[in-house]
């Protein structure tokens, strides 16, 4: 690639991240209400029982002060309200997928489009796909995090390594039938009985 070619390239990127938009022009090209686009944007405090509770943006602003958005920032809002609106997609959910977004550096298109592309070869209901998007950080959660009632401990590798299920009758008898053989083997090399 030529230095001119690579210079055009970041130049298109910049623009794209460039603050062009108000909350209120890019409300109106996201067909969208301006208090939703500043909620997303900026976040807002809420009443609760206990005071005063935060929802924190999902978007990352080009500019706070003063709030404007980029052409970047407008996809990605209009991501998020079609995955709202016409998927039903819960806030929930969305903050584990940016979560993940995060930790891993990925776009929110590289997102979609890998969970778009798991969901059509494994056939999977879109609560199934927002579950296998979200599970890295619930695994996170509760292993890293050490809050296992706030995420998921994995357990599918050693469900998948099970052969057979035995009954429970069969299980113990195998127990007692194998306990049995390792102490009559230890007695025979010369240790002392362990019943």
């Amino acid at each position: 690639m030529t230095p001119s070619k690579a210079n055009e390239r970041r130049s298109a990127a910049t623009d794209r991240d460039f603050p062009a938009y108000t909350l209120a022009e890019a409300a109106r090209y996201l067909r969208l209400p301006v208090a939703t686009l500043r909620s997303w944007a900026l976040g807002r405090a809420y009443p609760t029982a206990e005071g005063r509770g935060q929802f924190p943006p999902l978007l990352r602003p080009a500019s706070r002060r003063p709030p404007l958005l980029s052409f970047s920032n407008l996809i990605e809002a209009h991501m998020l309200r079609s995955l709202r609106t016409e998927h039903g997609v819960p806030v929930k959910a969305l903050r584990s997928a940016l979560a993940y977004r995060s930790l891993t550096g990925a776009s929110l298109l590289t997102l979609l489009r890998s969970g778009l592309a798991l969901r059509r070869s494994e056939k999977l209901t879109r609560t199934q796909m927002l579950m296998a998007a979200n599970a890295p950080i619930l695994i996170r959660r509760a292993m890293v995090e050490g809050h296992p009632d706030e995420g998921v401990l994995p357990s599918g590798e050693v469900a998948g390594l099970l052969r057979d299920r035995p009954s429970v009758k069969d299980l113990v008898d195998h127990i007692v039938t194998e306990a049995s053989e390792r102490l009559a083997a230890l007695e025979k090399q010369g240790g002392s009985s362990c019943s």
